[in-house]
C-alpha cells in the first residue's frame, strides 16, 4: 500500500511538489486546483495536481512577446 497522502493542506502541498503557496492560492482562486474544502481549510488532492503539471494543463508558462527591435 502506498504511503503517500492523497490530500495536503495548500502549506504542505507547497512543500511537497516545491511551489510557491502563493502560486498554489492564485490557482485555488481561479478554480484550477484540484481538491475541497473541509470547514475553512482547503485540500489539494495532490496525484490530480501533479498529473496536471506533468501534462501542462495547468502551471504553463506562456510565450513571452517580441518585443519591437528585439528579435
Amino acid at each position: 500500500m502506498n504511503n503517500e497522502k492523497n490530500y495536503c493542506t495548500i502549506r504542505e502541498t507547497s512543500r511537497v511538489l516545491g511551489i510557491a503557496d502563493c502560486r498554489l492560492r492564485e490557482w485555488q482562486k481561479q478554480n484550477l486546483l484540484p481538491g475541497f474544502y473541509a470547514g475553512s481549510r482547503y485540500y489539494v488532492d495532490v496525484s490530480r495536481l501533479q498529473c496536471a503539471l506533468d501534462a501542462g494543463t495547468i502551471g504553463a508558462k506562456p510565450e513571452m512577446p517580441v518585443l519591437c527591435g528585439q528579435e
